[in-house]
């Protein structure tokens, strides 16, 4: 097929029938993209059709994948999801493990909108059981930038061990080719 410029009457002269028919959706996200139209609930001339994405899943696989690229130059082990069987068949997760130098480090990304360093009890017990269960001494909750509140940290009051958690915010939309260099150095440099 050659190159064509696509524009509305593109998409007019498409004809769909019994055989074509299950292309009709597909056509229709096509044409929402190549044309650059942005859906508007109150009026237009086109259908619209939505596109939802699980945005905690998302934000988790781009974290990965941007610091499993970045792990390949330098010396640092990143798993994504790794396994531990935590109470009967009930199991624990963490979005992500760093090793460096026989130390773990877990990541937990969660797509929330924090303000005010109002961090839920959920996630800090969360990142504590992470912690624990992969003998990590450092763990960090990873919230995307919003609100240009600074990182912040403090240890678990544990007997038996000290475990850090740090509080780590990143703009997405910035500095994308420092993204993973930008989350490496803000759970290797903390203060504990």
């Amino acid at each position: 097929m050659e190159n064509i410029k696509v524009n509305t009457k593109t998409f007019e002269n498409i004809y769909f029938d019994r055989k074509t028919k299950h292309y009709e959706n597909a056509i229709n996200i096509a044409k929402l993209i190549l044309l650059n139209f942005s859906p508007d609930i109150v009026s237009g001339t086109n259908h619209v059709l939505a596109i939802l994405f699980n945005m905690n899943d998302l934000w988790e696989q781009y974290v990965l994948v941007k610091l499993k690229k970045y792990a390949r130059k330098h010396n640092l082990k990143v798993y994504g999801q790794t396994v531990k069987r935590f109470w009967n068949h009930r199991l624990l997760k963490p979005d992500i493990l760093l090793e460096k130098d026989d130390e773990k480090f877990i990541i937990d990304t969660k797509w929330k909108n924090v303000r005010n360093k109002e961090v839920s009890m959920e996630d800090l017990r969360q990142i504590f059981a992470y912690n624990e269960f992969w003998n990590a001494k450092k763990g960090m909750l990873l919230y995307p930038d919003i609100n240009d509140i600074p990182d912040f940290e403090g240890e678990y009051k544990n007997k038996k061990d000290n475990h850090a958690c740090k509080i780590g915010f990143i703009k997405v939309e910035e500095n994308n080719d420092k993204f993973a260099e930008m989350i490496v150095d803000k759970i290797f440099n903390s203060s504990n």
